[in-house]
């Protein structure tokens, strides 16, 4: 891949992040999952977002608090066990997906998950 094709591809990485960060935080209504009392400070990936498969899809992220970030970063056993009772879809696509198959991204690709996301975004809204 030559450097303006990487460049193209970070540029909608990047805006697919944002977009991923912005639906997740409208999805739990800018509130913790875990302790609703509290606002969230950022969506959390279930699989790690370097998973290319995963990492814009909606059911792999929570939006969380800073304490709770910091907790299921230490503790992601604690996260799994949160999701199994409270949210199964979550769970059940987290044990579906935790064996990543995608290794390589294309612009096609980021730039189909930019107009998921956006009509995701559309439908909270």
């Amino acid at each position: 891949m030559n450097h303006h094709a990487k460049t193209r591809l970070r540029t909608l990485e990047l805006k697919a992040d944002r977009l991923w960060q912005e639906a997740v935080m409208l999805k739990w209504n800018n509130r913790c999952a875990i302790f609703p009392t509290l606002p969230a400070s950022c969506g959390h990936h279930i699989i790690k977002r370097g998973c290319k498969e995963t990492r814009h899809e909606l059911l792999n992220g929570i939006a969380v608090s800073v304490m709770v970030h910091d907790l299921f970063e230490k503790h992601p056993a604690m996260l799994l066990e949160w999701l199994r009772v409270n949210e199964p879809a979550m769970y059940t696509f987290h044990m579906e997906h935790r064996n990543p198959l995608i290794r390589v991204w294309y612009p096609d690709m980021v730039q189909a998950k930019i107009a998921v996301l956006q009509q995701s975004i559309r439908e909270m809204l």
